[in-house]
């Protein structure tokens, strides 16, 4: 609800991106936006029609694909305000550690990371637990929960917050 939340900000969304949060972030006086998917095909079926639907203009947005790899190299030390990731940790948990370096490398002073997650997927042996667990070993950010589905879903979802820590 809070529109002006991304005025001349940068905007990264990395998980399983469609585009859509990347698109509201712009609509809302974003600066810059960025978006990172799992493959070429997804971006060019999915995240690039989604923009083009609603009018960003090409020379807003910077596009990347891949593995977590790809993703450290595409964002070459650039420093992003704001950092959405829809589905971040549907991967295996082995891959946890690296997403965790790569929020803090992508992570502008000030800056902050919000990430939907159900509680545990099916697919992958990472879940939410064992993810803030680790961000809690790494004492880099301070992690709030904003959003939980109702107890009463099968497997909850959960939007949280990170920032980071200044202890």
């Amino acid at each position: 609800m809070e529109t002006d939340f991304f005025d001349g900000k940068t905007v990264l969304e990395i998980g399983f991106t469609t585009g859509l949060p990347a698109v509201y972030a712009y609509e809302n006086g974003a600066s810059e936006i960025a978006l990172h998917c799992q493959s070429k095909p997804v971006l060019d079926l999915y995240c690039k029609p989604t923009l083009k639907r609603n009018n960003i203009p090409a020379n807003k947005c910077k596009f990347s694909y891949g593995n977590l790899d790809d993703l450290a190299k595409a964002l070459g030390g650039k420093k992003f305000d704001i950092i959405l990731a829809p589905d971040l940790l549907n991967r295996a948990e082995s891959d946890y550690e690296q997403l965790h370096d790569i929020i803090n490398a992508a992570m502008a002073e000030g800056g902050i990371c919000l990430f939907s997650s159900y509680t545990y997927y099916s697919s992958s042996d990472g879940s939410l637990d064992s993810f803030l667990s680790l961000v809690r070993a790494h004492r880099q950010f301070d992690s709030i929960e904003r959003w939980s589905s109702p107890k009463t879903d099968i497997v909850q979802r959960k939007v949280y917050q990170l920032t980071r820590n200044f202890i």
